[in-house]
């Protein structure tokens, strides 16, 4: 199995914690790995959703560079996990890499928060493209969840953003929740049927109280 070295722990632990950060911290990806860890017989790889919740913000920044964050994120999870694991290869057969591979699919689809992340999607199998959807609801699980939690999060958000003006920051953040009620369906998976009426119903409540 993929490890992570002391070293490398440290690492992630420093990044989660650099100034500016309130929501995407370690807080946040340990909310992730709790969701994960409750429906983990779900899941046909889940080392490789850890991963992908350790190292999907691991860089995180909101001025011109925001949309590389993912790829950045990316390239950084293959100098660790390259540089812990040095048996590791990039043989398609192996077991570890193809976890590396799955990771990689993961953090990219944060960027949307949709399967347009995967760039050739026939390279997964069913039960992998289904470890994604389930990922990337955990990710975004906190809409999901109490008004005062989600009203927390929302104020996150917009401490790291502080950068923006008031009607800079609103118009933006407007566009992306409607984004989401937009869809179908906000997540992907059935990993709790619950959370779509909650989800829905705090992102009208946020979108109200930004106007």
């Amino acid at each position: 199995m993929l490890i992570l070295n002391e070293t490398s722990q440290k690492l992630i632990l420093k990044e989660m914690s650099r100034k500016g950060r309130f929501h995407h911290t370690y807080a946040h990806v340990c909310d992730i790995l709790e969701v994960l860890h409750a429906n983990k017989e779900k899941f046909s790889n889940f080392r490789a959703a850890e991963l992908a919740a350790i190292f999907h913000d691991i860089v995180y920044e909101v001025d011109e560079r925001y949309k590389s964050n993912e790829l950045e994120s990316c390239r950084k999870f293959l100098e660790v996990i390259y540089n812990d694991n040095p048996n590791l290869s990039y043989d398609e057969e192996d077991p570890d890499y193809q976890t590396v591979k799955l990771t990689l699919a993961m953090i990219g689809c944060t960027q949307h928060h949709s399967l347009d992340g995967i760039k050739d999607p026939k390279s997964f199998t069913a039960a992998e493209i289904n470890d994604i959807k389930m990922f990337l609801d955990a990710d975004i699980s906190v809409l999901a969840r109490s008004r005062e939690r989600v009203m927390q999060f929302e104020k996150d958000i917009r401490a790291e953003f502080s950068c923006y003006d008031d009607e800079a920051y609103r118009k933006g953040r407007a566009d992306v929740l409607r984004s989401f009620l937009q869809r179908k369906n906000i997540f992907l998976s059935s990993i709790d049927e619950s959370w779509e009426g909650i989800a829905r119903s705090n992102l009208l409540f946020i979108l109200d109280s930004l106007k």
